[in-house]
């Protein structure tokens, strides 16, 4: 009679270590496909970029005191992937630029519905200082700065 349950019970068994086997590779073939399908779509053009933009200044100032420019970027909720921005700070007399990625080990690139603030150095701000970014070499925004 015990032999009897055994079998039964390592059946039971069996055929649960099934189901989870099941279950973790349709969830890796499910993640390894979202992935390809994100490679394999086409890129976004610089106009729609522009038109659509997913990434918008929130405010902008020049703070005397610390000689920073501070930069609030807002980002709306999208998937779109977003490796690099490129930032740039110009006037009459100078131009700066710098570049944001998550590799860099100062500077993090706001994430999907995120607001950050970055501040820049820059010492020789004049009237009429413009600040922008881009993103893959297209101009999104950019705007006049203005004392904090």
């Amino acid at each position: 009679m015990q032999s009897i349950k055994r079998k039964g019970m390592s059946s039971i068994v069996v055929i649960v270590f099934l189901i989870l086997i099941s279950m973790a590779i349709v969830s890796m073939l499910y993640v390894s496909i979202n992935k390809l399908g994100a490679q394999l779509s086409p890129q976004i053009s610089c106009t729609e970029r522009q038109i659509n933009p997913h990434i918008e200044i929130a405010g902008v100032c020049y703070n005397p005191q610390n000689k920073n420019v501070e930069l609030t970027l807002r980002r709306d909720i999208s998937r779109e992937s977003i490796d690099v921005l490129n930032f740039f700070i110009s006037n009459d007399l100078d131009s700066s630029s710098w570049i944001c990625s998550n590799s860099c080990g100062n500077c993090v690139i706001l994430g999907s519905g995120e607001i950050k603030k970055y501040y820049f150095d820059f010492e020789n701000f004049r009237e009429n200082s413009r600040i922008g970014f881009a993103i893959l070499d297209c101009l999104i925004e950019s705007r006049e700065i203005l004392l904090c």
